[in-house]
């Protein structure tokens, strides 16, 4: 398991690149055995086909085991993302896009289609994003919901960040299910 670590440019391509990283250590970590068996140990107790409670409690075990950290500081801007094995089972912590990814690889490991969303809160930068947060889908494919989740907070599933600006990055959850976008809002 790895931390990748690199310098991103600035703006709205450095968050791309960072998401694009995100995805697939999400997919990956999705397929990784111990967070697999972890994904099913925490939902094991619910009935059949709740995809909210999974969701939920999936949510809740990132808020109650994982600690939130901040990214550490370099002088260069170095950004790092670390594999959801990294964030769940060796370090215990990670900041917002670590939670997010290691979030997203335990709702893949349970099929979930899930996405990230990236926020900006400076109205007047809006190539500037600071925080990102999940989204899950929930429910079945015709009469589903995205709902958003954020396990760096210790809000309910459903809470999302109060916003000035906002943008979700353009992904698609996993190969051949829905995207989300979300343009900026007024």
């Amino acid at each position: 398991m790895s931390t990748w670590a690199q310098q991103i440019p600035d703006g709205f391509r450095g968050t791309e690149r960072t998401i694009q990283l995100m995805r697939a250590l999400a997919r990956d970590g999705g397929r990784d055995e111990r967070v697999r068996r972890l994904a099913g140990e925490l939902t094991r107790d619910l009935p059949r086909r709740d995809y909210e409670s999974e969701a939920r409690r999936l949510l809740q075990h990132m808020q109650r085991s994982v600690r939130y950290v901040r990214d550490p500081w370099t002088p260069d801007g170095t950004e790092r993302v670390q594999h959801p094995a990294v964030t769940l089972f060796e370090l215990g912590s990670g900041d917002c896009d670590c939670l997010s990814t290691a979030y997203c690889a335990l709702c893949g490991a349970l099929g979930a289609p899930y996405a990230f969303r990236t926020i900006g809160t400076d109205p007047w930068n809006r190539n500037h994003f600071s925080h990102v947060y999940s989204l899950v889908f929930v429910g079945p494919y015709s009469t589903g919901r995205w709902v958003p989740a954020d396990p760096s907070f210790g809000e309910a599933l459903g809470w999302e960040p109060p916003l000035d600006t906002e943008r979700a990055s353009p992904l698609a959850a996993t190969p051949g299910r829905a995207a989300v976008r979300r343009d900026w809002a007024a």
